[in-house]
């Protein structure tokens, strides 16, 4: 078989083709000016990816609004008073993270104040937007110490917030407890 070829350069690349007649022969084309795009392999990747891990992805989502589910049930049945609760799973789901903070900072509650009513709300601040969970201890009998108490509380979980997104605050409103009857999820 013959070949029949040109010259080229050190800024183009050689093709081999093959003539009609079924001889092969070297074709000049021109060098790209800079490297080849990935776009069309890049969108195919991401689309393979995307479709491969959909399963997972609904698995995880699936996995976090269960875990969202038990903690709230788990909540209200430990005597945690859920204001807004849709809107406390809502957050939870935006920020799950925090699903394994709430119980450790119920727990630090419940170790420094035990007498106390915990209220579990979403404050929204006025100014900015901004909202973020509450946990609102209330007391029959308020005594010099309770912001010392909270305080303590607080120290054992909030360095577990500094490597989170959303936020857990611990404070009271200095109201009185809410009657049993009031917990609703």
């Amino acid at each position: 078989m013959q070949t029949r070829g040109i010259q080229t350069s050190s800024y183009s690349q050689t093709n081999i083709k093959p003539w009609p007649e079924g001889e092969l022969r070297l074709e000049e084309i021109e060098a790209p000016t800079e490297a080849p795009s990935l776009y069309p392999f890049e969108n195919l990747l991401e689309t393979a990816i995307t479709v491969k891990l959909q399963p997972v992805v609904k698995q995880l989502q699936t996995s976090i609004v269960e875990e969202v589910e038990f903690l709230t049930a788990k909540l209200a049945k430990e005597g945690v008073r859920l204001r807004e609760p849709t809107q406390i799973r809502e957050y939870l789901l935006e920020f799950p993270e925090l699903i394994d903070v709430l119980p450790k900072a119920i727990k630090a509650v419940n170790k420094h104040i035990p007498e106390a009513q915990l209220i579990l709300e979403m404050y929204h601040d006025p100014e900015i937007e901004d909202c973020y969970l509450v946990l609102c201890v209330r007391l029959r009998e308020y005594g010099e110490d309770v912001m010392d108490r909270i305080e303590a509380a607080e120290s054992e979980f909030i360095d577990l917030l500094a490597s989170k997104e959303g936020w857990l605050q611990i404070t009271t409103d200095f109201g009185e407890p809410e009657p049993e009857e009031m917990n609703v999820l």
